[in-house]
């Protein structure tokens, strides 16, 4: 629910209509089948076929909005809220 809440925030943000925003929007459609597939072994043995699409999807259109946003304050706030979108998710993994 946390990538798709923040997917849609950053592609409303930016024009949905750019060939750009459209393929950020079909990659993390493509890591959430990934997520999907492994979300069986993300509590026991192999947690990385769930968390690395999990960052990808989470960092990726922030990424993009911080690159190509039509304003200067939607560039500035991207790579602010970067560290507060990846860090929950690391807390996925476990210790190590």
């Amino acid at each position: 629910m946390r990538v798709w809440a923040f997917t849609s925030f950053e592609v409303t943000l930016l024009d949905i209509e750019r060939r750009g925003t459209k393929g950020v929007t079909v990659t993390v459609m493509g890591l959430g089948l990934f997520m999907t597939a492994g979300i069986a072994q993300a509590f026991d043995d192999g947690p990385w076929l769930f968390v690395i699409p999990m960052l990808l999807s989470l960092a990726g259109p922030g990424g993009y909005a911080a690159a190509t946003a039509p304003t200067p304050q939607l560039r500035h706030r991207s790579p602010l809220t970067q560290p507060a979108v990846v860090s929950p998710a690391c807390s996925v993994s476990g210790p190590a």
